[in-house]
């Protein structure tokens, strides 16, 4: 069995609207040559923009399996569709709109599909009552969060007091970098170093602030996730320890900032092998989990749960990153699993 919990899906009612001329929310259909892109203000992406996505689960299954094996899902939106230029109410009308879509997936298939619902940080309030809905209603217990929110970390504002009722629902978290406006954004501009850059700092930023607002102090219990292995972080967190303990103004958590990336859990998108080790060393081999970003371009050659499978892992190891992990992360049933 292999787990992706790094998978993306795009909202059925974005797709009709940006193929039939109509905006959506702010974003609006737009030709570039004889192709459809997609616009927001003055931002234009070129990603392509498939028909459906999730209309036929049984075609999604099969096109995942062409190239690797992959047994189950978790579903996020695409990192570009936080929608944070809404005001509060469209915010609540269009996660209501993305979690029915995925509840209905998930109960349609729920041996191949897990929904990670998304709230409106814009309101605390309106989050806190769909996190509610999501979690008592639509039986969907995961969320997908940016790492960052109108240019605020994770350690602030909205976005804090909401991965804190979060927690306290007892609601696992996956943390995606934000990809319109990375951290460091106007000096990427060439080579794509936006993404390349830009992802791994945003989830860099977001963890290391996350664990600076003394939330696992707080919350020792949550399941929290970040994407591209952790970013920066598994690489140069003694730095942050080395001024943990120089400095007062850095001694703000109960327990040096490396000691926290064992209660992490990570996805295994670091492309190489001597990184997934590394990663490994620093938060533990039952905190790995399979990630393909897909339907983008960020996989690992070949596909990750291919690599995984075939020589980067120790055969004790290779089971709990396919699948175990995962499961221990998203509250599986047991009768989902193997050998159960």
């Amino acid at each position: 069995m292999n787990i992706d919990t790094h998978s993306h899906f795009w909202p059925k009612s974005f797709l009709e609207a940006m193929h039939s001329g109509k905006e959506y929310f702010g974003w609006k259909p737009k030709k570039v040559g004889d192709k459809l892109a997609i616009s927001l203000g003055d931002v234009t992406l070129t990603f392509p923009v498939p028909k459906v996505d999730l209309d036929d689960l049984d075609a999604r299954f099969k096109a995942r399996n062409e190239y690797q094996p992959i047994s189950m899902e978790a579903l996020q939106i695409v990192g570009f569709l936080w929608c944070q230029h809404l005001d509060a109410d469209d915010a609540l009308k269009y996660a209501t709109l993305v979690n029915d879509e995925l509840a209905d997936v998930q109960a349609k298939r729920p041996d191949r599909f897990r929904g990670m619902g998304m709230v409106p940080i814009q309101s605390v309030e309106f989050a806190e009552r769909e996190i509610k809905r999501l979690k008592n209603e639509l039986g969907i217990t995961s969320l997908a969060m940016p790492t960052s929110y109108r240019g605020e970390n994770s350690d602030e504002g909205n976005l804090l007091k909401i991965i804190e009722i979060a927690a306290k629902e007892d609601m696992s978290m996956s943390f995606h970098a934000t990809y319109l406006n990375p951290v460091g954004n106007d000096r990427f501009p060439r080579y794509y170093f936006m993404n390349s850059f830009g992802a791994p700092a945003e989830t860099s930023l977001s963890l290391m602030s996350l664990i600076y607002s003394g939330f696992f102090d707080r919350f020792p219990e949550a399941r929290i996730q970040f994407m591209q292995g952790g970013g920066c972080v598994p690489y140069s967190v003694m730095r942050f320890t080395q001024r943990y303990n120089e400095r007062d103004d850095c001694r703000v958590m109960d327990h040096p900032p490396h000691e926290y990336l064992s209660k992490i859990y990570f996805d295994c998108l670091t492309h190489d092998d001597l990184s997934l080790r590394l990663l490994i060393g620093r938060a533990g081999i039952d905190k790995i989990m399979i990630g393909t970003d897909y339907p983008f371009k960020s996989d690992h050659p070949g596909g990750a749960s291919n690599w995984i499978r075939n020589g980067v892992l120790e055969k004790s190891e290779i089971d709990k990153v396919a699948y175990q992990n995962a499961a221990r992360f998203l509250r599986l049933p047991k009768e989902l699993l193997p050998n159960s």
